[in-house]
């Protein structure tokens, strides 16, 4: 049986760190954080009015977007300067 990954179970630096990776173009630190928190999508996913599995992508695509293009300061929040 596969070990999920807790997103309370790593710390602060280890979860910048691979927000850092992914922004490098690291493939394997995307799929690791996606991972963390695909439980929560899907719970989050029986909320919104479309079939499961559009919610779901859905919700996956904006994550990607934001991890991909926010710039993350020392304490985690976005910088918004753009």
């Amino acid at each position: 049986m596969e070990k999920k990954n807790n997103p309370e179970s790593i710390g602060e630096n280890e979860f910048l760190r691979l927000v850092y990776e992914v922004q490098q173009g690291d493939p394997a630190a995307m799929e690791k954080l996606l991972d963390m928190f695909e439980s929560d999508m899907r719970l989050l996913s029986k909320y919104i009015p479309m079939p499961e599995e559009d919610a779901l992508q859905s919700m996956k695509l904006e994550f990607i977007t934001l991890i991909k293009n926010k710039v993350l300061d020392q304490k985690g929040s976005s910088d918004e300067e753009e």
